[in-house]
């Protein structure tokens, strides 16, 4: 390897950008042995789904003079071309970009020597390695966390602590940070020129304005022996006029204008010094802010943001469908007679026919010979007007269909309508619009009534064909009128929304600058204009600024503000603007800062725990106040308890408990439910949680194993968070088996029981539901992958998880329905393959409405399966650990497939065993570092911002034998004494009865390098369970489990050693391990 040579020299690190983008760092590198370097981050977009490609940099002609380089992607990681440098691995999904492993890259020669040495060498001691170090006279630079913990900060003397180890403070946070801003900084540097050095420093102008002034006081000053009365200094210079104040004539001075302070006696004039003060910022950017506007008109708080509402007063758009104002003359026919029009077809049709001549044998019925002829007459008919469209009518962005119609004849039959699409199979239900004998009667419209049909009930609304009228009344005679027969959309935006936010600080402040951030989709529009006062009550009379630009400056003084935000929608009212937040900087020029919060509407923007703001305003403490309680989940539930000793005996009282009540039914608890023989499923509920972890402001972290999922839930049993997957595929039939609409993205998630292409799914045959409304999904407004149809049909996007992304006035919709009872709806043609209705998950799932929808802040993503373990970090990432190893599989009863094809339900996942999921339900880190099990759960906690602790399995073990007749039939170790025996040696079997048996590890594993730090392995027939640090001495407490009675705890120093140990002979499985603040260790078995 040439020392020197081509490669990385620093920086060029690939990233995600967006979702199928990513970004170059800025960096430097040697290529085809030329020195190259890029200023600024450069990126790459639209790289195919699904694909695993290479990222280059490449050398060019320019690049000799230039130095600069151009990046490019390959699906070849051995590209011979020697102008080219391997920077990264980029890996998509049908999602996103999945994974981008920087390790690929070519570093410059000597650095990737250097690094191998440096890995290679290990201070550890003994006869095989060199001797340990001592950190306090031996070390210089760098050192990972878990070395210097308790190591006295002045002995390091030098290097340079990771940025990561410092803290990040708000710029407004520091002390003495002046008035202004940077912007308002960066906007004073640029207007500054190169300054002139010898500006003022020539010495012979310098010593003639002394000079000048000099001559000033000899001559002007009255008090002066040499005074003149006529200025003899400004007299004979040109261009000059010299100001003394006091011998200079007051005339001169505008005393009456100047800031400045003008001092006669002393001859001086000077600055007024600054106030000393500070800024902050006023932030809209909640629900509950923008709920606490002082005003807002035709306009929605959908999750976070705002946006334009449907106005249901509006006048609605209408599309004449017949008027039958073609018509010339009264008593024309309009069906199609001869010298009328056609503008419906007359069509008699047979419904039944039974008129036929039949043989007839009976005795009694013949005269002559053996048979006679029967002759029947038995018919019935039925009467239709059908108007047919040249071209198929697209009605997927109207609501109703209407028509008025007349009747004053008592005596009829009842008259329906439906309608026809482009196949024989696209027909509706029919729709009565006159009842038997009914008599119209409207006093306001010549006793004409309205009928409306609900067009989102027509799966095939983009392609009607047809409508026909008809009655099967044919023998009363009855007229009935028909009019104005049309469609109407009600889901246009208004023509403007408005909102006002108004601020009151109590103290006379500078508004300095007014931003925002919104999304302004093309032909929308939002405005900003402010003004100020010194009172609420003078807002009223003061005047509004022009139309702000974003970031623009407005300095405007006063105790009050008002911003004025409009909202325009595109020009087809079909497209709104969507505002996420407003911040206001303040400046405050007083010698004390302050600012008085004594509102419920103040205190709703600061960021709450533990405490409730009512309306008083006043802030308390939420009660009741838990001391000295336990936290675990058991079984199928999630508890809260404490011992009250307040009685002559203490009992075990509950305070909180979960059931996974408040989250979506799992596509797991369904095969769960006919694995168990029952056929029908409308409740959630956990399964088997092996992890709940208390979070500030009462909230509760479960690792809902069985389900694969993670839930955050109050103590209110509220979900507040949530995200699970699919891990499994049917065997053969298509069916929706899970859904849910997170309301923090406005995302639809809908889950198959397959994987599917999307491009094959129309989504006009979608509905969202409950008992007395709907909101249709229409093709183009509600996008799946966010993608038009256009878009969609150019990517190779499938899966079994299918994002939709609502509109957002379906997004405000939906949140409008029943979040305890609403469903979807998937027309069986929703999809070209067709569904697969006959199923009995579906069938255990699914009712009249369609499947469950759960509409919360619950995300369905790719990658999560039976977590054993998770976390919300200090980042509120969440961190959770997959366990793969013995998870049973599902087993069905024959007796719930009586007399239909049995069904299979397979394993289908890829999950990494450790990921980190982002607050955005983004899998931002996966590793397989280490295995775990629903039987030893493990752990992978962040430490700190790029350190995790692991307790778990080492990769490589090999699932054994099992002796016997011993089965793996169960979830989890349960029931009596002999079961739970028989079971733990069915574990024993599966562990460790393999020429390559499981061994447990604790390991601390960096993030950013992916190396192990620290690594302990148990010892043979025990596994590591759990795994927390002694927060008094800093050792490694780990729970070591087996399944004979072999389980025990120990603690580690910082090389491995054991220095500590207890409860061999006493535990078996230990379940969880927790140390507390006095160093006291909390077991669960």
């Amino acid at each position: 390897m040439s020392i020197f040579g081509n490669g990385v020299i620093s920086g060029w690190t690939v990233e995600q950008e967006e979702t199928f983008g990513i970004s170059i760092s800025e960096g430097s590198a040697n290529v085809n042995f030329m020195a190259t370097s890029t200023t600024f981050p450069e990126s790459i977009q639209d790289i195919p789904p699904g694909t695993v490609n290479y990222v280059y940099a490449r050398a060019l002609a320019r690049t000799a003079y230039a130095g600069d380089v151009d990046f490019f992607l390959s699906p070849s990681p051995n590209l011979a071309d020697p102008s080219v440098l391997l920077l990264a691995e980029v890996v998509t999904d049908s999602l996103s970009v999945s994974s981008i492993d920087n390790s690929v890259r070519q570093q410059i020669g000597f650095i990737e020597l250097i690094q191998a040495a440096i890995q290679m060498h290990k201070h550890r001691g003994g006869s095989f390695y060199p001797s340990k170090v001592d950190l306090s006279s031996e070390v210089k630079g760098q050192l990972p966390s878990f070395r210097i913990a308790d190591f006295d900060a002045e002995k390091v003397t030098t290097g340079t602590f990771d940025l990561a180890r410092m803290p990040l403070l708000d710029h407004q946070e520091l002390q003495n940070i002046g008035l202004l801003t940077h912007p308002q900084l960066d906007s004073f540097v640029k207007t500054l020129e190169v300054s002139n050095k010898e500006l003022f420093g020539e010495i012979g102008t310098s010593n003639l304005l002394q000079l000048v002034l000099a001559l000033k006081f000899i001559y002007d000053d009255p008090e002066s022996v040499n005074y003149l009365e006529n200025s003899l200094v400004d007299e004979n210079f040109i261009n000059e006029f010299t100001v003394i104040p006091g011998i200079t004539p007051d005339s001169s001075i505008d005393f009456d204008n100047t800031t400045a302070v003008v001092d006669l006696d002393q001859h001086f004039i000077a600055g007024v010094p600054p106030v000393t003060g500070t800024s902050f910022y006023i932030n809209w950017d909640t629900a509950l802010a923008w709920n606490s506007s002082f005003s807002m008109e035709n306009l929605v708080v959908v999750g976070n943001t705002v946006t334009l509402a449907f106005n249901e007063d509006e006048e609605t758009n209408i599309v004449t469908i017949e008027g039958f104002e073609s018509a010339t003359a009264p008593g024309q026919d309009l069906s199609g007679g001869s010298g009328g029009q056609t503008l419906f077809t007359k069509q008699t049709l047979i419904l039944t026919d039974n008129a036929q001549i039949v043989a007839d044998s009976g005795a009694t019925n013949v005269i002559e010979g053996f048979y006679s002829g029967k002759f029947k007459s038995q018919q019935s008919f039925r009467l239709q007007y059908a108007k047919e469209f040249n071209e198929l009518q697209d009605w997927s962005t109207y609501d109703s269909l209407v028509l008025h119609i007349k009747c004053i004849d008592a005596i009829h039959g009842p008259v329906s309508l439906y309608l026809e699409g482009e196949t024989v199979d696209d027909r509706s239900i029919d729709f009565v619009i006159l009842d038997q004998n009914e008599i119209t009667e409207n006093s306001e419209s010549n006793d004409f009534e309205i009928r409306t049909i609900d067009l989102s009930t027509i799966p095939f609304r983009d392609k009607i064909k047809k409508l026909v009228i008809y009655t099967d009344d044919l023998d009363n005679p009855f007229d009935f009128l028909v009019d104005f027969i049309n469609i109407q959309r009600a889901v246009l935006l208004p023509d403007e929304g408005t909102l006002k936010l108004r601020y009151s600080s109590g103290t006379r402040v500078t508004f300095a600058t007014v931003e925002w951030n919104a999304v302004e989709p093309s032909g929308t529009e939002i405005t900003v204009r402010s003004k100020a006062a010194d009172g609420t009550v003078f807002l009223n009379r003061a005047d509004y600024t022009p139309l702000l630009s974003n970031g623009q400056t407005i300095n405007l003084d006063g105790t009050d503000l008002e911003l004025e935000i409009k909202f325009f929608p595109d020009s087809a009212k079909v497209s709104a603007p969507i505002l996420n937040s407003v911040r206001v900087l303040v400046i405050t020029q007083a010698e004390l800062d302050g600012f008085a919060i004594d509102t419920q509407s103040e205190f709703a923007r600061g960021i709450a725990k533990n405490i409730t703001v009512d309306s008083t305003p006043s802030v308390e403490l939420d009660t009741p106040i838990y001391v000295d309680s336990y936290v675990f989940a058991l079984a199928n539930s999630v508890a809260q308890i404490h011992e009250n000793t307040s009685g002559s005996v203490p009992f075990t009282e509950t305070e909180i408990s979960l059931s996974g009540l408040g989250s979506p039914i799992s596509p797991n608890t369904v095969f769960r439910t006919i694995e168990n023989g029952v056929l029908s499923i409308n409740t959630p509920s956990f399964f088997e949680p092996r992890s709940v972890i208390r979070k500030e402001g009462r909230r509760f972290v479960v690792a809902d194993t069985y389900n694969d999922r993670v839930l955050e839930y109050d103590e209110d049993e509220t979900l507040v968070a949530g995200f699970g997957s699919i891990s499994y595929e049917h065997g053969s039939k298509l069916f929706p088996i899970a859904a849910s609409v997170d309301t923090r993205t406005s995302i639809l998630y809908l889950v198959w029981s397959r994987k599917i292409s999307f491009k094959t799914v129309n989504i006009n045959k979608i509905v969202m539901q409950d008992t007395t409304q709907t909101v249709q999904l229409i093709k183009d407004f509600d996008k799946i992958l966010g993608l038009t149809t256009a878009e969609l049909n150019e990517v190779d996007a499938e899966g079994q998880i299918m994002p939709v992304h609502l509109s957002i006035q379906n997004a405000a919709l939906v949140q409008s329905l029943d979040s305890d009872g609403s469903y979807i709806l998937v027309s069986t043609d929703a999809i070209t393959t067709g569904l697969d209705i006959d199923s009995v998950f579906y069938e255990a799932i699914s009712t009249a409405l369609g499947i469950p929808l759960f509409i919360g802040p619950f995300a369905y993503i790719d990658g999560v399966f039976s977590p054993t373990w998770a976390d919300r970090t200090d980042n509120d990432t969440y961190m959770v650990a997959n366990a793969k190893v013995a998870v049973k599989e599902w087993e069905f009863p024959e007796g719930v497939f009586a007399g239909r094809d049995t069904e299979v339900i397979e394993r289908n996942t890829n999950a990494s065993n450790i990921i980190e999921v982002d607050e955005n339900n983004q899998i931002i880190f996966g590793s397989d570092v280490v295995e775990f099990s629903p039987f030893v759960p493990g752990r992978a906690e962040r430490i700190d911002d790029n350190t995790l602790l692991i307790a778990g399995l080492k990769p490589g073990g090999q699932i054994g034998e099992l002796q016997e007749d011993r089965k793996f039939d169960f979830r989890t170790i349960g029931g009596d004494s002999e079961t739970t025996r028989n079971q733990k040696l069915v574990l024993n079997d599966l562990f460790f009865n393999s020429s390559n048996p499981f061994v447990g590890a604790v390991l601390v594993f960096d993030t950013r390098s992916r190396a192990t730090s620290f690594e302990y392995l148990t010892a043979e027939g025990v596994l590591a369970s759990d795994v927390d640090i002694d927060p008094r001495t800093g050792l490694y407490v780990v729970a070591e489990s087996s399944f004979n009675r072999s389980g025990r705890i120990i603690k580690l120093d910082a090389t491995g050693n054991i220095v500590f140990s207890f409860g061999e002979g006493i535990y078996s499985i230990i379940s969880s391990l927790r140390t507390t603040v006095t160093g006291s260790m909390i077991i669960s078995t």
